[in-house]
């Protein structure tokens, strides 16, 4: 059924907030620590030596306190060769003599994260007995910013049982239609991709929990999706506002996470992407008042490159000059929506799922065949025969330090490269690559932009 209604396209308004947050709290150290001192985090008890740690649970006092510094962040994080990774929290670098411990995922379980500590100087401390701020997905929160999209094309998930329960008519549908499931799925026309809102969709779909670095004014923020760990994608509402120049209809949707985003290169076009996700039961709610949009510069696909090595180490380092036409990369998330039998009074999802299967990258670059530009194109002719592992960067500079950079580990998808196209009279080719691993790098993409907040 198609109903007519004063609706006006350009007024439609979209916006969102991240609802996912990890629990954390302060640690300052401002004094070097004795031999004998402790601190504890979750279930993991710390304790300094003077010297010569070397088992679980044991680190040095250090010659400084810079040194000793950077003792507690190995132990908590399991990177000083004896130490395993705190398995409730993490702990970040030391600022000003303050480090934030941070829970490894998000929601609020995170507040139960218990900190104790036995310094002999006062001023070394925790800033409370538990980890605080910890945020479940799924529960709504106000928008922090308007979002910079072309159109969030929503439609429902439900699902109507259609019980067979009346006799003596002929036709397929009886009456008695029971709602059994309900949600929503979205789609985001090609937009333009900024800078300023990258982050966030590095967050719904990367990688979740990442907090920018840098002092300004450009920060950075790592979105690492590796073949081993818990990517722990966050999640946002999405609030919408539909309009006919004087009445609103405002809604919102919690629970919001990417199943697909693709990004796409071209010539005479800036970078352009389109996102498919999913999130919980649409409902009428007021929307957040008096958000402005950030101020935004697109990605230009005539400012991006493309290297191809074999190592990840080495990403970065080939670039494939003078033939690179354009590039696609898609990556599906793996996360779905996962229905339980809780009694949500919603009928709507209660968890999303991660599959192995449904985690997927495919990227098509489009190269001209030139037998003079470095022999690029027998390089991966022979890369697709061998079946070599390719490390692709696909990198766009933007002004004032911006930058977007995606690392992928590839294999081409053919077993050779030899079907010619054509372009303005130029022979080329189409590389189709899909994911592999090395078994400990997959997908990374890089942001760096004037943003040190979620915006």
């Amino acid at each position: 059924m198609v109903m007519i209604a004063p609706g006006i396209q350009d007024l439609r308004l979209f916006q969102w907030g991240r609802e996912t947050a990890r629990a954390q709290i302060n640690l300052t150290v401002d004094v070097l620590p004795t031999a004998g001192d402790t601190f504890t985090i979750g279930d993991i008890v710390y304790t300094f030596l003077a010297a010569g740690a070397a088992v679980a649970g044991e680190l040095n006092v250090g010659v400084s306190l810079a040194a000793s510094q950077a003792n507690i962040i190995a132990a908590v994080n399991g990177t000083d060769g004896w130490n395993v990774p705190n398995p409730k929290a993490n702990i970040g670098a030391f600022a000003t003599n303050v480090a934030v411990v941070k829970a490894n995922t998000a929601g609020t379980n995170g507040n139960a994260v218990a900190t104790t500590e036995t310094f002999t100087a006062v001023t070394n401390i925790f800033s409370g007995a538990l980890l605080v701020g910890g945020l479940d997905r799924g529960v709504f929160v106000p928008a922090t910013s308007k979002m910079l999209i072309a159109n969030w094309d929503v439609e429902p998930a439900d699902e109507v049982y259609h019980p067979p329960l009346l006799r003596g008519i002929i036709q397929r549908w009886k009456g008695g239609e029971i709602v059994v499931q309900r949600g929503t799925r979205w789609t985001i026309p090609e937009t333009p991709f900024f800078y300023e809102q990258a982050h966030n969709w590095g967050l719904m779909s990367v990688r979740g929990g990442v907090e920018p670095t840098g002092a300004g004014p450009t920060y950075t923020w790592n979105f690492v999706r590796d073949p081993t760990g818990n990517p722990d994608i966050d999640t946002f509402t999405i609030e919408r506002r539909l309009s006919n120049g004087y009445q609103h209809i405002d809604q919102r949707v919690a629970y919001n996470m990417v199943s697909r985003i693709t990004w796409r290169g071209a010539q005479s076009a800036p970078v352009l992407f389109t996102a498919d996700g999913f999130g919980r039961r649409l409902k009428n709610n007021p929307i957040t008042a008096a958000l402005t949009a950030p101020t935004g510069e697109a990605a230009l696909s005539s400012s991006s490159k493309v290297f191809i090595d074999t190592l990840w180490a080495n990403l970065g380092v080939t670039q494939y000059e003078g033939q690179i036409l354009n590039w696609e990369i898609a990556f599906m998330t793996g996360y779905a929506p996962l229905f339980t039998t809780d009694g949500r009074a919603d009928l709507d999802f209660t968890v999303a799922s991660l599959s192995s299967e449904n985690t997927q990258l495919e990227v098509k670059i489009t190269m001209l065949v030139d037998p003079t530009t470095n022999g690029k194109f027998l390089t991966e002719q022979a890369a697709a025969e061998s079946q070599i592992n390719r490390a692709v960067r696909i990198q766009c500079d933007g002004t004032a330090g911006r930058q977007v950079q995606w690392d992928m580990m590839l294999k081409h998808n053919q077993g050779s490269l030899f079907k010619i196209g054509e372009f303005e009279g130029q022979d080329m080719v189409e590389m189709t690559s899909v994911e592999t691993s090395d078994q400990t790098n997959l997908f990374a993409m890089k942001v760096v932009n004037l943003i040190n907040t979620l915006t």
